[in-house]
């Protein structure tokens, strides 16, 4: 059952069901308050039901018009931790990325080691940049980020934005090439390139996963 509340002028907000709109009109009559009417949608649209969830696996449901996720956020817990897929897409988006740069690099000259040696500087970078472009945004930044700095970079509590992580990045790819005494346009090419095949796992499938498409 679904509630829809209707009015003499506007008489339902279930616009995306159009075959609604004569049903719930006609039980108004003149009456000009709004209503609250209660309505199995199932039958008022017809053959719908028999068109929905082609496929229901319960984690994954597949019907007109929408394909619908219920995935647990969290894989598993290990005592008070949590293993979730938002931190695992992380590790895989990283792998693979390192498996998409690994011919650039070989033919650029960069031996792999210089590789894992700038990584994990970037790696902290991006989780530093991400954490605190996010909280900077947020509109509450001053009454309870500031007020409670201990929460800025709570990671685990949600909350990463993909721009910071760019920001902070390219000024330690730079220092890096600097030190490390190689071309720093060829560390931002490799960069780029990780965080493009990355992309596909950090966001793409975690938003799948998380519902947020």
């Amino acid at each position: 059952m679904q509630n829809c509340t209707t009015s003499q002028e506007v008489y339902t907000v279930c616009h995306s069901l159009p075959q609604v709109h004569s049903s719930v009109k006609a039980q108004l009559g003149n009456e000009g308050r709004e209503r609250t009417i209660p309505m199995n949608i199932g039958e008022v649209t017809g053959a719908f039901p028999v068109l929905a969830y082609l496929f229901d696996w319960g984690w994954l449901r597949i019907g007109p018009p929408y394909v619908y996720i219920n995935i647990d956020p969290v894989i598993v817990h290990l005592g008070p931790l949590a293993l979730r897929w938002y931190g695992l897409m992380y590790v895989v988006g990283i792998i693979m990325g390192l498996w998409a740069i690994r011919g650039y690099t070989t033919r650029k000259g960069i031996h792999e080691y210089l590789v894992y040696r700038v990584l994990w500087w970037c790696i902290g970078a991006g989780l530093l940049g991400g954490r605190l472009y996010f909280v900077i945004q947020q509109p509450n930044f001053f009454s309870y980020y500031l007020v409670q700095p201990q929460h800025i970079l709570a990671t685990w509590e949600g909350g990463m934005a993909f721009f910071g992580a760019i920001f902070l990045v390219i000024p330690t790819l730079l220092w890096r090439a600097r030190i490390e005494r190689v071309n720093p346009l060829v560390l931002i090419d490799a960069g780029v390139l990780l965080a493009a095949v990355g992309q596909i796992f950090l966001r793409e499938l975690r938003q799948w996963i998380m519902k947020k498409l």
